[in-house]
């Protein structure tokens, strides 16, 4: 099949499995160095709870990789009128 006959979706789904398997090492390697952080860290369920009992239910969650400064996302939020809960992921 050429690359004029295949779908968006299939270029799509072609991607993203060179993106994970050519990531699948380093993401076990961060997987397995959080997860006594993981296990020791609130739940996703009191997290829900804290965000349910506010007012404003909108949030945005924030992972820590090369596009937050390539793209300028944090400059971007900043500068935005956004005022729902913002949940920043951290890898160490």
């Amino acid at each position: 099949m050429s690359d004029i006959n295949i779908s968006l979706q299939e270029k799509m789904e072609q991607s993203m499995k060179k993106i994970h398997s050519e990531s699948f090492d380093n993401w076990v390697q961060n997987f397995a160095m959080n997860l006594n952080d993981i296990w020791h860290e609130p739940s996703a369920i009191q997290l829900s709870q804290k965000i349910e009992s506010n007012e404003n239910h909108s949030a945005i969650v924030i992972g820590r990789g090369p596009s937050i400064k390539k793209h300028k996302h944090l400059e971007l939020l900043a500068n935005s009128d956004f005022d729902g809960s913002i949940i920043c992921m951290m890898v160490l």
